[in-house]
């Protein structure tokens, strides 16, 4: 297992937005043993040692595909065996992906986002039986994050169960880190997170992630940094939801449509939910994303139910984004669905699949 220590080279400090200068020094050490292969359609267990000094926050695994070329994110967990030790479980590779490339990400204490570089790159094998990285991870859905809600969602990329949600603004650490394009400290990049200040690139070198790696950190105004939670990066990022409770009268209406053909008329939904206890507070968008809507499926059994009854049987939902815009909340889910297409004898008979696109919108009314 290689260690990343040794010698700290200083990139020339940035200006902030108030014209001074920081050099972020971090002394985080993540240890990991990188992966060299794996078999599609499985999923891959990744597991990091990382210390420092100033304590860590949350440990994050980005990865993508020659499939989706923009970087996703799964919080990892520290392992009751080794509280230094993260692990977590990527989705599962579909059968045609050539190349996984994953890296990792750290907040310490001190509030430097610390990523390492380069990402590792791994190697599809046609193998019979999964390597020992490929078990442990178990068949329920997994949540993976993306940080920009413009990204667009994986569609065909991975053949597991995924349900997709986006980081809250004060969570974008990889944006700061600079996996989305530009600078890790540009203005936009700081500004997509609140942090409140950027200091200079940091990096640590000597061995490194899997030979040759490096450690970049940036340090971050309290704002972005104490909004990532704990240890893993929580299964909901960001912005703590308010402590009181407020019932509330939730308005819902789902409308879908077909992206391929057609395969039933499109369907629809609404419903009027009355005392709903969830969180009150200023930021009503933990009260959509993260409680009243924790997971796909949750407001989309009366559509596949309508489904079912024409004869389209439908798999399981991803989701493209939910986020909270003055008093409603939005959410965009998807789903190949599928059903069996004959001629107008009833014969010549053929399986036809296509995408279903469902919005949700909900209108919160405080009772």
């Amino acid at each position: 297992m290689k260690r990343v220590t040794g010698y700290l080279l200083l990139l020339p400090a940035m200006l902030l937005a108030g014209g001074s200068a920081l050099a972020a020094q971090a002394d985080t050490k993540v240890n990991h043993k990188a992966i060299g292969h794996f078999v599609p359609e499985k999923r891959i267990r990744v597991e990091a040692r990382v210390n420092d000094p100033k304590g860590v926050n949350l440990v994050r695994a980005y990865f993508k595909s020659d499939a989706h070329a923009d970087y996703l994110f799964v919080p990892m967990e520290p392992l009751g065996t080794d509280p230094n030790s993260y692990a977590g479980c990527l989705p599962a590779p579909a059968a045609s992906t050539a190349t996984m490339e994953y890296l990792f990400l750290v907040v310490n204490g001190g509030k430097q986002v610390v990523k390492t570089a380069p990402p590792v790159t791994a190697k599809a094998r046609a193998d019979k039986d999964a390597p020992s990285w490929q078990m442990g991870c178990g068949n329920d859905q997994l949540t993976v994050w993306k940080e920009l809600p413009e990204v667009p969602s994986p569609t065909g990329a991975y053949a597991d169960s995924v349900a997709m949600d986006v980081a809250e603004s004060g969570a974008r650490f990889g944006v700061v880190a600079g996996l989305f394009g530009g600078g890790g400290s540009s203005s936009a990049a700081v500004a997509a997170t609140g942090a409140s200040d950027a200091g200079s690139v940091a990096l640590a070198g000597a061995g490194g992630i899997g030979g040759g790696g490096v450690l970049a950190a940036l340090l971050v105004g309290g704002a972005a940094a104490a909004a990532g939670g704990g240890g893993g990066g929580g299964g909901s990022t960001p912005d703590s939801p308010p402590p009181s409770q407020q019932l509330y009268s939730v308005a819902t209406q789902t409308t879908c449509t077909w992206s391929g053909p057609s395969l039933s008329t499109p369907p629809s939904y609404s419903t009027t939910l009355s005392n709903q206890n969830l969180p009150g507070g200023s930021d009503p968008r933990d009260v959509y994303c993260h409680t009243f809507r924790p997971q796909p499926n949750s407001n989309l059994t009366p559509i596949a139910t309508q489904l079912s009854q024409q004869g389209v049987s439908v798999g399981s939902w991803s989701r493209n984004f939910c986020n909270f815009s003055g008093t409603a909340g939005n959410m965009q889910e998807e789903t190949m669905a599928s059903a069996l297409v004959c001629d107008q004898f009833g014969q010549n008979c053929f399986t036809e699949s296509s995408m279903l696109i469902c919005n949700t919108s909900d209108s919160f009314t405080p009772q």
